[in-house]
């Protein structure tokens, strides 16, 4: 009974050690994605004080016919952005799904 209760209690120190790990994998990758959000809306916003700032009345009218390039390349910069931004989820939630097939496997 006591060998049982000492393999308890090293299973239960083995998970816990575990468990941290995985909030330490889970807070680096919280802090990469924040940090490419904030990437985006630095980009975002750089590039529509851009835009307003190169808009005259005597480049208006060229400007308008330019406007869906210019949104079009903004959303493609964002697509980016977000896809990177998913890349690193899906990443975590492999690596945490492999280390709980590891520990439930032992």
């Amino acid at each position: 009974l006591e060998g049982k209760v000492q393999a308890q209690r090293r299973a239960i120190d083995k998970l816990q050690r575990e468990n941290q790990a995985l909030r330490e994998v889970r807070r680096s990758k919280d802090d990469a994605i924040q940090r490419l959000l904030n990437d985006l809306q630095v980009v975002e916003a750089r590039a529509s004080q851009d835009c307003r700032a190169a808009k005259t009345p005597a480049t208006s009218m060229e400007s308008d016919k330019n406007w869906y390039h210019r949104e079009l390349f903004g959303v493609q910069a964002r697509n980016r952005k977000m896809k990177e931004i998913l890349l690193v989820k899906e990443e975590s939630e492999q690596q945490l799904w492999a280390l709980m097939r590891h520990c439930l496997d032992d």
